[in-house]
């Protein structure tokens, strides 16, 4: 690979860092807790999908129109809103705070990042296929801007004396090999078409293929970059959320003994079962690569049949924490979403599986992470909380102040 001057990179480095507010960065960590208990064990994550992983892309790059802009949004663990669609923490943030690591910055952020211990390429919105129903930022774009991200750093780091402030806040070139690469995403596919009434067996047919492949040629693009290590995410019953539920409320669907849309979720099954053969067959043609996949589908299922043994109010399992009324009867309005006039959040938002209609509350990601952590659900089954002596400690009820002492947090 050919490198930059340093005048070249210094200009094709401004989008991706910036020397502001080093200090504030360097702070957003847990102090004692950034070096792994097991030398297998990654120390730094790379991370794609949606917003169920969003930390900020979409918002940094189509500022002021989003939800997550708006409070109460972020209000449970930030004070604020914090770029996510979500009240609080996602399995992202939950994943890094286990690992010791500052929570996972968006690429697009340009003022005190911290990309030492990885980056986030997630955007809300976006598809594995090409379909960009909502945003153009596609699994396929995503790589390519991790490729970008790779390329810049590596070059940056050939001119150390040049780059010396920014390095230490850069993946080291040996991390892009051990790296986590987790990669989330394949719901919103599939949402243009259930919006237009498609029949679910048209969307198997032509619309599953299409985002399983997006996810295959990702890993095979990654792989290529030296990635070995993928943990991936199948989709969650979307016919469960309450936005499915409200849309389609009198449309007479059937549903399963859950009350979940049963049409909805035969395409997520579809996916998942897909995605499951396709991974088999990268494990097969992909030489040294671990590969593991978590079953987000069973696992959200089991919450719903066990609420009450995971915390949650088995009356409220599909009714949205923070909306308005109007719309059927899970506190969903298409016309008054979380976040505008009109809306308001509950006050025991723990006890809720749904924050926003669409998006789940930090309790529940809470959970989650921690099948993902333990080796639930995941296939094959590694229990990295074990393996890796990762701590729990600051998943509890507490905020970013005291899961960060002095740090300094720019939304």
């Amino acid at each position: 690979m050919a490198i930059l001057r340093s005048s070249s990179i210094c200009t094709a480095f401004i989008l991706l860092v910036s020397p502001v507010l080093f200090q504030a960065s360097l702070a957003r960590s847990l102090d004692g807790h950034w070096n792994p208990k097991n030398p297998s064990c990654p120390t730094t994550i790379f991370n794609f999908g949606d917003s169920l992983s969003d930390t900020g892309n979409v918002n940094l790059v189509f500022p002021f129109i989003s939800d997550p802009e708006n409070p109460p949004y972020g209000e449970k663990f930030f004070g604020r809103p914090a770029r996510r669609f979500c009240n609080g923490r996602l399995v992202i943030d939950f994943i890094a705070i286990a690992f010791g690591f500052p929570l996972l910055d968006p690429h697009t952020l340009t003022v005190a990042h911290n990309y030492a211990h990885g980056a986030n390429f997630a955007y809300a919105g976006a598809t594995s296929s090409r379909d960009n129903f909502f945003v153009p930022f596609y699994l396929g774009l995503q790589t390519a801007q991790f490729l970008r991200f790779k390329s810049l750093t590596l070059a940056a780091q050939q001119e150390d004396d040049a780059f010396e402030d920014f390095n230490r806040y850069l993946p080291e070139a040996s991390s892009f090999s051990s790296a986590l690469y987790t990669i989330g995403i394949g719901g919103n596919d599939f949402l243009s078409s259930f919006f237009r009434m498609e029949n679910p067996q048209q969307i198997i047919n032509e619309k599953v293929p299409l985002a399983v492949q997006g996810i295959v040629d990702a890993v095979k693009i990654l792989y290529q970059q030296d990635a070995r290590n993928f943990l991936i995410y199948n989709v969650p019953p979307e016919g469960c959320s309450s936005v499915f539920l409200t849309v389609f409320r009198d449309l007479g669907l059937p549903k399963d003994d859950l009350g979940c849309l049963l049409p909805v979720n035969l395409v997520n099954q579809a996916f998942n079962a897909a995605l499951y053969k396709a991974i088999q067959d990268l494990r097969s043609s992909l030489p040294g690569v671990t590969i593991s996949q978590f079953d987000y589908y069973s696992a959200n299922l089991e919450i719903l049949k066990n609420p009450a043994t995971y915390g949650f109010n088995p009356a409220l399992t599909q009714t949205t924490c923070c909306g308005a009324p109007g719309q059927g009867s899970f506190n969903y309005n298409l016309n008054i979403t979380c976040g505008h006039p009109g809306s308001s959040a509950c006050s025991n938002a723990d006890e809720y599986v749904i924050w926003d209609g669409i998006h789940f509350t930090e309790a529940f990601y809470r959970v989650i992470a921690k099948f993902v952590l333990n080796g639930q659900y995941v296939d094959p089954p590694v229990n990295l909380t074990s393996e890796c002596n990762l701590s729990f400690e600051n998943f509890g009820q507490t905020t970013y102040s005291e899961t960060f002492p002095g740090g300094s947090l720019l939304l």
